[in-house]
């Protein structure tokens, strides 16, 4: 696979508090497909694309504290983690 370029987003995780009314969704507005959910890793199911995986989609992790929410966790593209997380440390720090 082709190296992407630092910062493009290359996976989503996304946690539904409906799992099932996020796939009616997300199917009808981005066109995805779903797999079979794996209970043995909390049922996590993959959202395809034109049948390449895009995404997953789970429910809110068992023994989460107050009421659970639905987010999404972003993964980004980096050719040297180490040198990304300086930048990110870099522009973080006061002026």
């Amino acid at each position: 696979m082709a190296a992407r370029p630092e910062g493009t987003p290359v996976w989503t995780d996304a946690m539904f508090t409906d799992v099932e009314g996020a796939k009616t969704f997300y199917g009808d507005v981005l066109g995805w497909t779903f797999g079979e959910s794996s209970s043995e890793f909390g049922n996590y199911t993959q959202a395809y694309k034109d049948g390449k995986a895009v995404a997953a989609v789970v429910p809110p992790m068992p023994g989460q504290e107050g009421e659970p929410q639905s987010a999404w966790c972003l993964y980004f593209a980096s050719p040297d983690v180490a040198a990304t997380a300086e930048k990110i440390r870099a522009r973080a720090a006061p002026s």
